[in-house]
């Protein structure tokens, strides 16, 4: 299920809008990436939703594709019209070739993500500067001394909604006196602030952060990493990690003992 979500989230073609008859010719295709920069700049877009056909798709359908295991046969197409300043995501099902491909590449990059964690763990994270909501500033030597919990999300990242009660409960659990708890993301304040009217994050925020994502070498979300008091990586989830949070917790003890 996870792996379908990240699938529905990373992959978006790029086709002529002319082969959606049903779009407006001002329509112009958008990468992901270009259309989540429009999303964090406004989250009160007008958006949306069709299927190729031109039908219009709710919440009932993606219900029923997760329900039957299909989800993962669809790409989601994003466009917008240059003049109505609009936007439409087009939901369009692959040919088997097509899912073949789109999978040998997503397997490529859980290899590559892999390989990254890999280089992370035991690294010691030098001129970290994180600053917050408020823009207070949090460096490498001010953490320095702490065990450090960094949780990397977005606003739209389900599985990253899903967890965001567990994260709130390890800081519950271990308090603040010796462990520090971060959120970074690359969504800026305006969306960020409408997202915890609804979802509460107990982690301090950190938006815009693209430095930290790279410094971190982050491919998927949610992602979660613990520093040790000297600032070293001593844990990094796994793509498919089972009992997370278990392992969170034992390393977290571990550190303070």
């Amino acid at each position: 299920m996870r792996k379908y979500l990240f699938l529905f989230l990373i992959y978006a073609g790029v086709l002529q809008a002319q082969q959606f008859q049903f779009l407006s010719k001002n329509a112009k295709e958008l990468t992901l990436t270009e259309f989540q920069a429009y999303k964090s700049k406004d989250s009160l877009w007008v958006i949306e939703s069709f299927l190729e056909n031109g039908k219009k798709y709710n919440k009932v359908f993606i219900d029923s594709i997760v329900k039957t295991k299909t989800f993962g046969k669809y790409k989601q197409h994003f466009f917008r019209d240059t003049i109505e300043n609009t936007f439409t995501i087009v939901l369009r099902k692959m040919s088997d070739d097509e899912i073949k491909k789109r999978n040998e590449e997503l397997n490529a990059k859980v290899e590559g993500d892999k390989k990254n964690k890999k280089v992370m763990l035991g690294k010691s994270m030098q001129n970290l500067v994180f600053k917050d909501m408020d823009g207070a500033v949090y460096t490498s030597e001010e953490l320095k001394g702490k065990v450090v919990v960094v949780n990397f999300w977005f606003t739209k990242c389900v599985p990253c909604i899903r967890e965001i009660p567990d994260l709130n409960a390890l800081k519950k659990e271990f308090g603040t006196d010796q462990v520090l708890y971060f959120a970074i993301t690359y969504d800026n304040k305006d969306l960020i602030n409408e997202f915890v009217k609804k979802h509460p994050i107990d982690f301090t925020i950190i938006p815009e952060d693209k430095n930290s994502i790279n410094q971190f070498l982050v491919g998927f979300y949610p992602t979660n990493f613990i520093l040790d008091q000297a600032g070293k990586v001593v844990f990094v989830n796994d793509f498919f990690m089972q009992n997370m949070f278990k392992d969170m917790r034992k390393t977290i003890k571990k550190c303070l003992n």
